[in-house]
């Protein structure tokens, strides 16, 4: 498997990246507000 010349151009145009990255923020930012929100509680 060979890597593509322009493999930088690819990953920037790539929705998949994007929506990988996109729910990757969601789910860490949905587990810091559940966090933060148990430990207010206490």
């Amino acid at each position: 498997m060979h890597l593509l010349p322009n493999w930088r151009a690819v990953l920037r145009y790539a929705w998949s990246v994007r929506l990988m990255l996109l729910a990757a923020l969601k789910f860490s930012t949905e587990q810091t507000y559940q966090f933060f929100r148990s430990a207010a509680a206490l």
